[in-house]
């Protein structure tokens, strides 16, 4: 089954997604955006492999660390900070809460720092498609 591409071939030229022989080829070029959206000859999407899987779950739970050991330090430092400081004043369990606060709002400034962090590693890229993360997390 032949699907036409639905991008410019001079726009896909210039982004760098082939060479001019690629993409003056329409039946070529349609087949090779498919393969790089995850796409099957026929239009289905392709099943994730093993590989693929490894790699994906690595670039999904690296961040995730990463935040959660950021996440708890503040926490717990702000929170044994404000002990230490207003003990007379307030429970150990409002400076827990008020250090809770202070990594929320840490974590929603600096979440994108820890993502950028992360992509710095030089992580092993899973080329997963977000039409396969779709149907592999069962939605349609």
């Amino acid at each position: 089954m032949f699907i036409a591409s639905p991008v410019n071939p001079r726009t896909a030229l210039q982004e760098g997604c082939g060479d001019e022989e690629e993409i003056n080829d329409p039946r070529s070029f349609a087949l090779k955006r498919q393969r790089s959206q995850g796409l099957k000859p026929d239009g289905s999407v392709r099943r994730l492999s093993r590989k693929q899987y490894e790699q994906y779950a690595l670039q999904c739970a690296v961040p995730m660390i990463g935040f959660g050991f950021m996440d708890n330090t503040i926490m717990i430092t702000v929170g044994d900070a404000i002990d230490a400081h207003f003990s007379a004043m307030v429970s150990t369990l409002t400076a827990a809460a008020f250090g809770q606060c202070c990594s929320d709002v840490a974590g929603t400034s600096f979440g994108g720092f820890v993502d950028a962090a992360a992509a710095r590693m030089g992580l092993p890229d899973a080329r997963v498609t977000p039409l396969q993360v779709r149907k592999e997390c069962g939605a349609t």
